[in-house]
């Protein structure tokens, strides 16, 4: 992983609309504006998921499909702003 890229594991979930509901609240908090040195900042904030064992048991394809479902929410983001 990246520096700018940290992974979760969230056990103990019900199914996959936990994990999405985890997501979307991590979406939200994310696009509150923070202080830093007396300037308001904000960032933006992409996810990737993926389901084991659904998306397979092997940790490398785990993070492999992750990246690609992160990949596409970053082009629908991409996409947007373009769009405004």
């Amino acid at each position: 992983m990246g520096g700018d890229e940290f992974a979760l594991l969230l056990t103990e979930v019900a199914g996959i609309e936990d994990v999405a509901n985890v997501a979307q609240k991590i979406l939200e908090n994310a696009r509150e504006p923070f202080i830093l040195d007396n300037h308001e900042v904000r960032i933006t904030t992409s996810i990737g998921i993926s389901d084991y064992p659904d998306d397979g048991e092997d940790i490398e394809i785990l993070v492999q499909i992750c990246r690609h479902s992160y990949e596409s929410s970053q082009e629908k983001w991409t996409q947007q702003l373009l769009a405004l």
